[in-house]
């Protein structure tokens, strides 16, 4: 197996989440508990395949088929979407397969992009399995490289570390199964898209969210929502991770669909 696949195979891990995290918009309304008053933080899945690690080719190596090998996300993609699959293959091309984390910088915006852009399509099983994939790759990412953690929750900035050191090898097996079931999904069963959140049940979904993080991690947050900017510290890129995941924890945890007409906002 060549190095390319070694690195793309940790690209996706994390894709599908981050894309679904990516635009954020502020809004006040009133004076909300916790300082939350944001209003619809939309999500965008992105997606960071832990790379892991192999032998060099002893041949100059097809893109195109070291992608197919990668995992079934990159088959499934093909399959669906061959224009994405081309565009990861060229952009593939562009970087040097031994630097890991460029490549997989380079490769995580198509995934991002192609789960966001059916974010609304996804049903119940779909949203569930992501949620709980974002919570167990952030978890992985939150202590050793939180900018990482950041990067592939859609949040701003690029990955610092070779996803392929950070997670296991289940995780990136189970990331790769996820990304190709969601994919899968919305290509050849798109769900009615559901109601989405009211900017009251929004609002009450951000305070919950906000209120077991600590005062100094709330105060690194708030500033970052409301200016919409991307961590530029250790500390903030911490507190920012923090947040996302009790937003999904608070999600999964409540009513049913709560985390899927969120994601469809």
């Amino acid at each position: 197996m060549s190095v390319l696949v070694t690195v793309v195979i940790t690209a996706g891990i994390g894709a599908g989440v981050g894309g679904l995290l990516g635009r954020i918009f502020d809004g006040m309304r009133g004076k909300p508990s916790h300082a939350a008053g944001i209003l619809g933080i939309l999500l965008a899945l992105a997606g960071a395949f832990a790379a892991v690690r192999l032998t060099p080719p002893t041949v100059p190596p097809s893109v195109e088929a070291d992608l197919d090998a990668a995992g079934p996300a990159y088959k499934v993609i093909h399959r669906y979407y061959p224009e994405v699959f081309a565009q990861m293959a060229a952009d593939a091309r562009s970087v040097d397969p031994k630097d890991p984390i460029a490549l997989q910088n380079k490769i995580r915006p198509h995934l991002s992009a192609l789960v966001g852009a059916h974010r609304a399509e996804m049903d119940d099983t779909s949203v569930n399995a992501l949620g709980r994939l974002m919570l167990e790759e952030t978890q992985a990412l939150q202590g050793p490289s939180p900018l990482s953690c950041v990067a592939i929750l859609g949040g701003g900035g690029k990955t610092t570390v070779d996803m392929g050191s950070v997670f296991t090898p289940q995780m990136v097996r189970t990331d790769s199964e996820v990304t190709a079931a969601i994919i899968e999904q919305v290509a050849t069963r798109p769900a009615t898209p559901p109601a989405k959140l009211t900017d009251t049940e929004t609002r009450a979904l951000l305070d919950e969210a906000l209120a077991p993080l600590s005062s100094d991690e709330q105060k690194a947050v708030m500033p970052l929502l409301l200016q919409q900017r991307t961590p530029a510290t250790t500390e903030e890129a911490r507190a920012f991770c923090a947040f996302y995941r009790s937003l999904f924890t608070t999600a999964l945890r409540g009513r049913d669909q709560t985390l899927r007409r969120f994601l469809a906002n």
